[in-house]
């Protein structure tokens, strides 16, 4: 994926990929935001649940908050 960015962003001008990058550097915090405050209105209960049904930390945050908090990404 990153590899498919660069490419994209040395074949276009200089102007364009520094318009791009600034704006993706601008906004960056705003979507942090929005992603933190969607995981803790989840709270701890699903990732307990994950842990007791026998999934490891890195699988109980991909499988479960990922695929939750999905949604808020797409809506806003």
């Amino acid at each position: 994926m990153l590899r498919v960015v660069v490419d994209v962003l040395v074949s276009m001008p200089l102007r364009v990929a520094v318009i791009i990058l600034v704006y993706v550097t601008l906004m960056l915090p705003f979507a942090t935001r929005m992603q933190l405050s969607s995981m803790f209105a989840l709270g701890d209960t699903y990732l307990e649940a994950s842990r007791v049904s026998g999934a490891g930390f890195v699988a109980a945050n991909l499988k479960i908050l990922l695929s939750l908090t999905c949604g808020v990404a797409v809506s806003k």
